[in-house]
């Protein structure tokens, strides 16, 4: 059994051999483990892996952290810088925040949906009281316009011509 840091290449091997850089044994495991994704080791025969700090990016757990972009954000653990899409969100510490104008199309819109909704209910009760006007005349006994309907002047009485 090797100490931490280090393993044994073969089975009855008798020496033992450094984990390298990106990767770490504790002393109960047997091999060297790879460093999990957000974390780095860069020395040789650890027994641990580093947590990427904040403001940097791990992208290889071999390497350096590297120094986050200034118009990205990179939290604690972050393998690659993230970005905000400038046009409609704005970076706010670790986040994308909406920008201003994304706001104001949100609420232009909304406005306009909302008017959009409002004049097709009020076309379609003005559509249905003409609808319940024209049905209701030869029950009211109301004038109806000149002209023909089903080919009968305005004037005529009704025919029945069910069963």
């Amino acid at each position: 059994m090797c100490p931490g840091g280090a393993e044994a290449l073969q089975t009855a091997a008798k020496d033992c051999t450094p984990c390298r850089p990106g990767m770490h044994k504790a002393p109960h495991q047997m091999t060297c483990q790879i460093c999990n994704s957000g974390f780095y080791q860069i020395h040789w025969g650890q027994e641990s892996c580093d947590l990427c700090p904040d403001n940097h990016y791990c992208p290889s757990p071999d390497v350096n952290p590297i120094q986050c972009p200034s118009d990205a954000f990179c939290p604690r653990g972050s393998t690659a810088p993230g970005y905000c899409m400038e046009t409609f969100f704005r970076k706010a510490e670790n986040t994308c925040e909406l920008a201003p104008v994304t706001i104001a199309l949100l609420v232009i819109g909304g406005g306009v949906a909302l008017l959009l909704i409002i004049l097709l209910v009020l076309r379609r009760r003005r559509d249905s009281d003409g609808e319940l006007a024209v049905a209701r005349a030869p029950l009211l006994r109301k004038e109806r316009p000149q002209g023909r309907y089903y080919g009968l002047p305005c004037d005529m009485e009704p025919v029945y011509a069910g069963w």
